[in-house]
């Protein structure tokens, strides 16, 4: 093993690739490759459910993620990940390769400047989903609501309103 560091970029998108060569140490891009074996589950995947990739092209991608990183575990000795919501077939092929369950996912918060980060998955896997009586301990003492209001208005108006709006956040 080599020397260890903090951290590693991994990323499938060239242009994430290019900006982070300027502003990071190692970052790696991962190439699409063609494997032709579909592997189990991913009918369970986000990104099979929403229709962003079909069942061929969650295997590439998995397969591509998962050789990438079983490469780079040979010259970096990885504690954990962190993975950004809605890429889950990276995130299984990067918990496969790697064979640890340290994994963070993490998405924009309900909070303007905020990031949610959950060990079990953000919005409907997260354990907010599963418990939300955890928010009411939550402190919001240093909120600005007036600066909530407006971030909430911009927010509805760029994503359209039902009309029903629930506020978990105070009661």
């Amino acid at each position: 093993m080599t020397a260890l560091i903090e951290k590693i970029n991994i990323t499938d998108k060239l242009s994430v690739f290019i900006s982070l060569k300027v502003i990071a140490k190692t970052v790696y891009l991962v190439l699409q490759g063609k494997e032709s074996k579909l592997f189990n589950g991913y009918e369970k995947l986000i990104d099979y459910i929403n229709g962003l990739q079909n069942a061929r092209e969650c295997s590439y991608f998995f397969h591509s993620y998962y050789k990438k990183v079983k490469k780079l575990n040979k010259h970096y000795d990885f504690k954990s990940y962190f993975v950004w919501n809605g890429n889950n077939t990276a995130s299984l092929a990067i918990k496969e390769a790697l064979g640890i369950e340290l994994g963070t996912f993490f998405e924009l918060a309900n909070l303007p400047n905020r990031l949610y980060a959950g060990k079990n998955g953000v919005n409907a896997q997260s354990i907010l989903y599963s418990k939300p009586e955890i928010l009411d301990s939550f402190n919001l003492s240093n909120l600005d609501y007036k600066s909530y209001e407006e971030w909430l208005r911009i927010l509805v108006k760029m994503n359209g309103d039902s009309g029903k709006r629930e506020r978990i956040f105070w009661k």
